[in-house]
């Protein structure tokens, strides 16, 4: 074999392990990534993880919002979630601030998510007026630490979080709503006409 033709092979070598190394990084996600709500209404995502063949000790992720557009409301850990159980002694739900929540799990022998699995379901209440969004961002915990594999080293994680956009009601609802306020002022002047 001459020396281009190793060098070659190396080359190829090297792209092959970057590309196994690509397809397998952890990912944590929230699905969907847009939502549309009314005013006052509640918006849900679920936070999906995907940790490829790494094994997780454990470890916390934030998630940031706009608190003049959502407020948090709840959240909820999959009874399902991770190969073998969660450990709950683990289980994080810290929030911080009106726009800070920590979310954290883990077990002392590790967890295998290998594919796409839901660590909980995130409910937040929309309380902006109509026309305003915030994303939904995510990254490792700046308190509870990011996530480690059983032999205690840190694990790159990708996050992808979602939009919450505020929307006005519908015309044909305001028209609906004009016609139910014509109809009852109608029954009403009937009811006082008849009484009189």
């Amino acid at each position: 074999m001459n020396h281009v033709s190793r060098i070659s092979h190396v080359i190829t070598g090297i792209a092959l392990l970057i590309g196994v190394s690509m397809v397998q990084a952890a990912t944590i996600s929230l699905s969907p990534t847009t939502r549309e709500a009314l005013p006052g209404d509640p918006v849900m995502f679920d936070l999906i993880a995907n940790f490829g063949t790494d094994s997780v000790l454990g470890g916390a992720v934030d998630l940031q919002w706009d608190p003049a557009v959502i407020t948090f409301a709840d959240f909820v850990f999959d009874s399902g979630f991770g190969v073998p159980p969660r450990d709950a002694a683990f289980d994080v739900e810290d929030l911080q601030s009106s726009s800070l929540l920590s979310i954290g799990f883990g077990n002392n022998g590790g967890i295998s998510i290998p594919t796409d699995a839901t660590i909980g379901t995130l409910t937040f209440t929309t309380v902006g007026a109509a026309g305003t969004e915030t994303p939904i961002t995510m990254q490792d915990s700046s308190k509870w630490a990011g996530f480690y594999d059983t032999t205690g080293a840190p694990i790159s994680v990708s996050y992808s979080g979602a939009t919450v956009r505020v929307v006005p009601l519908p015309v044909a609802s305001w028209l609906f709503l004009s016609g139910i306020g014509a109809l009852v002022g109608v029954g009403r002047r009937r009811i006082g006409t008849q009484l009189a």
